[in-house]
């Protein structure tokens, strides 16, 4: 039986319908879609273009298609941006591809892989309502607003290591079997986990001083605060503040800090390299100092916190719960303040041996700020 061969005219329609739906997929990509931004890039750093397959050296402010790679060699690192939603920073020595844009006017996802290295992601606020996933070749990180690193070891059968500082993410086997695929941890700030090849996500734990020490970065990614205290936004934070925690300063322009309280922080952090108290107490009286010369409430409350810390640390308690006190006094709509609360707390319970007015401050934070972490952390130590 012999078929019928389609009309010459019917072909071509076929044709046309099929160039003009290549057309609107197309011009949807391009009209309706975001494409991240290279923002900032420093060394060896080269992009592959899925659509002429070529290597090329990556420039400033160069945009990534869907498909396309960037590579970083030694030293090395990008930025890859979608200005207000999220940032990338693409570590030495890593390969990262871009594999679904976000839609340009509605919530939608967007999609990256990573076969090797090491990438810090800073999710914003402008990202509400979308999903951000990365994969990598152990792992599915899927984040909505947060900062984390992911870290691939190929020595480990390409073991990736999940850590927050803040938010919290949403990790899952990247392995075929579904029975893994289906075994979600979740992350929160203040923690990490690992993914080995074809297992589960461990079980969280508390992050450790180094993997602290390589966030410290995303306090200069972007345009944050110019002076933060390097702790997470978890229930863990005001622990992590009585250490005590390191205070950043930015180097984003323009400045707005002093040079005195620049040259204090060097002093502090000498004083902490050799564990010399008599320059840790120095320093904390310069930091007060400087409140009185150069007030300024976009960094007081942090300065506060940290001179409470630091007495605390060098068991001056009552000027610690005095510097605390001042925070809740004067920055009462703040975050710091349940901080301070709840240091206050911790102070009287475990460093004066006073439970009762230990508790009287625990009711504070539960009663002023019912929803933060420090209440969270209050709630889970009275089960």
């Amino acid at each position: 039986m012999m078929r019928k061969r389609l009309p010459a005219k019917v072909k071509v329609s076929i044709f046309l319908i099929f160039l003009f739906i290549l057309f609107l997929h197309l011009i949807f990509n391009h009209i309706f879609t975001v494409k991240p931004k290279i923002a900032l890039l420093h060394g060896d750093v080269s992009l592959y273009s899925e659509k002429t397959g070529l290597w090329t050296k990556a420039v400033m402010g160069q945009e990534l298609a869907s498909g396309d790679v960037l590579k970083t060699g030694g030293n090395s690192f990008a930025d890859i941006e979608e200005r207000g939603k999220y940032t990338v920073r693409v570590k030495s020595n890593t390969e990262l591809s871009h594999t679904k844009p976000l839609p340009k006017f509605i919530p939608g996802s967007v999609r990256y892989n990573t076969q090797k290295g090491k990438a810090l992601v800073w999710i914003q606020k402008g990202f509400k309502g979308s999903k951000f996933k990365i994969k990598t070749p152990t792992a599915i990180i899927g984040a909505r607003g947060t900062k984390f690193l992911i870290d691939i070891s190929p020595k480990m059968d390409f073991m990736t290591r999940i850590g927050v500082l803040e938010g919290n993410v949403a990790v899952v086997s990247s392995s075929t079997l579904g029975a893994l695929r289906d075994k979600e941890v979740m992350v929160e700030g203040g923690q990490a986990t690992e993914v080995y090849a074809n297992n589960a996500p461990l079980t969280p734990r508390e992050l450790l001083d180094k993997e602290w020490n390589e966030m410290i970065e995303f306090y200069q990614i972007g345009k944050p605060a110019q002076v933060a205290l390097l702790i997470s936004d978890g229930i863990n934070r005001t622990r992590e503040l009585l250490r005590p925690c390191p205070l950043y300063i930015s180097d984003v322009e323009p400045r707005t800090v002093s040079v005195s309280l620049e040259e204090t922080i060097r002093i502090i952090d000498d004083a902490i390299k050799t564990q010399d108290k008599v320059k840790h107490l120095a320093g904390i009286k310069r930091l007060e100092q400087i409140l009185i010369d150069y007030p300024n409430p976009s960094y007081e409350p942090q300065i506060l916190l940290f001179t409470g810390a630091y007495y605390n640390y060098l068991g001056m308690y009552d000027e610690a719960l005095t510097a605390f006190m001042k925070v809740f006094d004067t920055y009462p709509e703040t975050t710091f303040a349940s901080m301070a609360l709840y240091a206050s707390g911790i102070v009287y319970d475990e460093k004066m041996k006073d439970h009762a007015k230990a508790v009287h401050y625990y009711d504070l934070v539960l009663k002023n700020y019912p929803e933060s972490p420090e209440a969270r952390s209050i709630k889970a130590m009275n089960k």
